[in-house]
């Protein structure tokens, strides 16, 4: 069982949740994964299921119901022939109960431990919580960008053993600004995965399912060599 996480060293609007969202997804055709939002605000839940219903992981937390009762089984409809369906255990409100060890109940569980091939968690990019960092470092980090220098020292500063770095626009570029930036993660040794500036995934917070059948082929190339690179193939 392998985990993956986010990470943007703090900076907000960098797209790492929406791209978590339609990786996760990509992966979910082919092996059997599970979804963990870890933010008090229902990040990932709220762009992939709209409006979520509980129970939430705060309620796993606070000893309300069992992790089996959190984890839902949800479908996205792709097209008329193509639906997706995907494990989450979504979230919505504050997580003051959450510590590192959660991930290992998570991966000592019988049954997630059995049938879980990878693991997918959307952290929130303002880590109010200090065990976040403990999550993170047991993890696969996604570190994600934008093309700009303070988003690029903000999240290359970090002590992850296991990371890929990604260089996103979430919004529109110059292809200089780009390039220049990709020559500056190269003088670091850093090879990223650059996903473009795609219209359908700036407006996925809303319009999320119906995205999934517009994506330009540039960023769907990026996002199947980010699902490849996960998946160690």
């Amino acid at each position: 069982m392998k985990i993956i996480a986010t990470y943007s060293g703090g900076k907000g609007g960098t797209g790492k949740t929406t791209i978590l969202s339609y990786l996760s997804l990509l992966v979910a055709t082919v092996r059997e994964s599970l979804i963990i939002d870890m933010g008090s605000e229902g990040g990932i839940s709220n762009l992939m299921l709209g409006n979520p219903s509980p129970p939430f992981l705060r309620d796993f937390l606070l000893n309300r119901c069992s992790l089996y009762e959190v984890i839902g089984v949800y479908e996205v409809e792709v097209s008329d022939k193509i639906k997706i369906s995907f494990n989450m255990i979504p979230n919505l409100g504050s997580l003051d109960n959450l510590d590192s060890n959660f991930i290992n109940i998570v991966m000592r569980d019988p049954f997630i431990s059995r049938m879980m091939k990878f693991i997918f968690i959307d952290i929130p990019t303002f880590q109010k919580n200090k065990h976040y960092m403990d999550i993170l470092k047991k993890t696969t980090v996604l570190v994600v960008m934008e093309p700009t220098i303070q988003s690029i020292n903000a999240a290359i500063n970090n002590n992850f053993r296991d990371k890929i770095y990604i260089l996103n626009s979430p919004h529109p570029y110059p292809s200089s600004v780009i390039k220049d930036a990709t020559k500056i993660l190269n003088k670091r040794n850093i090879e990223p995965i650059i996903f473009p500036y795609d219209p359908a995934v700036a407006i996925a917070s809303k319009y999320f399912p119906k995205t999934l059948s517009h994506l330009s082929k540039q960023f769907t190339s990026s996002l199947r060599n980010l699902a490849l690179k996960v998946m160690g193939v």
